[in-house]
């Protein structure tokens, strides 16, 4: 497991500070952003479940590739999970993990106080906890028969408002799992998150149009 953990730590070493280095920095910004998760799972092996809503948060570094398309990876920490209920016995599962989705984004409206993007990539999660809540607490992580990493698949739509020296920015999101947490079952995560986050562009004189960015 601390295997999984250093790997983790170098990819997003790998994706924020290698384009840094090569990168203008006028075509660079960063920003933190949190919001809610409403989570479920899906699957041929899913029955008798509901929504479970856990919270979301994390970081994020967006590179400017041309005047509407940047990259944006991010390093989140989510929490997700289901409820179940069998003859009015209700039974939750919580599944946190810490996550680096890797975005493209198509922006317009450059230079607008309010500007709409599009975004869409593929993300790997690392998992932290899997636990059954039933009065009792029943951890499953590292049990056999469990993954301890996630695929997935995101789209999503921001819209971003220019505020002071950045940009206050508003997401929402859809994850498909594309992996089971199950070795042994078809069960994946399935989630519609919606986010609020702030973000500055480095570099960039008063007035001036960052590439990309905004």
């Amino acid at each position: 497991m601390r295997r999984s953990y250093f790997w983790a730590a170098g990819v997003v070493a790998l994706l924020v500070l290698t384009p840094i280095a090569s990168w203008s920095a006028h075509d660079v910004m960063l920003g933190i952003k949190a919001g809610v998760n409403i989570a479920n799972f899906t699957g041929d092996d899913v029955f008798h479940n509901s929504s479970h809503t856990g919270a979301v948060a994390g970081v994020f570094a967006r590179y400017g590739l041309s005047r509407s398309w940047s990259l944006q990876p991010e390093a989140l920490f989510t929490m997700r999970g289901a409820e179940f209920a069998v003859d009015d016995i209700r039974t939750e599962q919580h599944i946190n993990y810490f996550e680096v989705p890797v975005l493209a984004r198509f922006g317009w409206g450059h230079g607008a106080s309010f500007r709409p993007s599009l975004f869409a990539g593929p993300s790997v999660a690392f998992l932290l906890k899997n636990e059954i809540v039933d009065g009792a607490e029943i951890n499953l992580k590292g049990q056999t028969g469990t993954r301890d990493v996630e695929a997935g698949a995101i789209l999503g739509a921001g819209l971003e408002y220019a505020l002071g020296a950045g940009d206050l920015m508003l997401d929402a999101r859809y994850e498909m799992g594309l992996v089971s947490w199950s070795e042994d079952l078809d069960v994946r995560n399935s989630t519609l998150s919606f986010m609020l986050g702030y973000g500055i562009p480095l570099g960039e004189s008063a007035g001036s149009e960052v590439e990309g960015l905004r």
